[in-house]
């Protein structure tokens, strides 16, 4: 069996490196800051960059990707990390790949970024290489899993255990790599599982990649995760 996870606990972390473009959600004046429009050349680099159904093997298939971003969650994970606004990088070009599903119900999807400056996505990791981020990743996931628990999205006989957060040591790519695994126990109808989730954030020059794997019983096997990323990797210029 399979449970689905509430997608807007997803949207979490892929907020978390931030390269989306957008207004910063700190103070009132900010919010009302429009921020300077995404380089054209970017903005094309960054969707040419992203997986494609044609990346995949037989028996995947994709849907647009579901944008389930949470502005309470992100602003909930950037006071947990103690950071002036949730957008990092307010304006970075970025696409979003659509979301695939394997034959056996794998979810991967993934997204790239790309910045004004390598040092601006050099910044990201550093904050999500802190100590304290897989705490608040953890903290701020179990928050937005049981504000959807109360909606009509939530699956009927569903509970959610605690989340676990916990970095993992993943292959080296690009310029720098971070990653960390999710871990949310699921009850459905009697039956229980742990839902896993990869994170996985990739910096090319200034570009950052990031790739989100879920599966049950057990995650993604890492080289499935890899050779995702090493296709997004060769479509970005070694010179960007």
């Amino acid at each position: 069996m399979r449970a689905n996870l509430p997608l807007a606990a997803l949207a979490i972390l892929l907020a978390a490196p931030a390269c989306s473009g957008g207004s910063s959600s700190g103070s009132k004046s900010a919010q009302t800051t429009v921020a300077p429009a995404p380089n054209a050349a970017d903005q094309a680099l960054a969707r040419q960059a992203t997986l494609t159904l044609s990346d995949f093997p037989p028996g995947w298939t994709s849907k647009p990707h579901e944008d389930s971003s949470n502005t309470k969650s992100d602003e909930k994970l950037a006071q947990c990390l103690h950071l002036p606004s949730s957008k990092l990088i307010p304006d970075a070009a970025n696409a979003d790949s659509d979301d695939f599903t394997s034959d056996t119900g794998q979810q991967i999807t993934n997204s790239v970024g790309v910045a004004k400056t390598a040092s601006d996505v050099r910044r990201v990791l550093d904050v999500m290489s802190r100590s304290d981020a897989a705490g608040c990743f953890a903290q701020t996931f179990d928050a937005a899993i049981r504000e959807q628990s109360t909606t009509a999205s939530a699956p009927a006989d569903t509970t959610f255990g605690k989340t676990t957060v916990s970095p993992e040591s993943f292959e080296s790519l690009g310029d720098r790599t971070v990653a960390y695994r999710v871990t949310v126990p699921v009850t459905t109808k009697g039956v229980s599982v742990s839902v896993y989730i990869d994170f996985i954030v990739v910096q090319k020059g200034r570009v950052g990649i990031t790739l989100t794997a879920l599966d049950t019983i057990t995650p993604v096997a890492a080289d499935q995760s890899a050779s995702m990323l090493g296709k997004v990797l060769s479509r970005i210029p070694t010179t960007t």
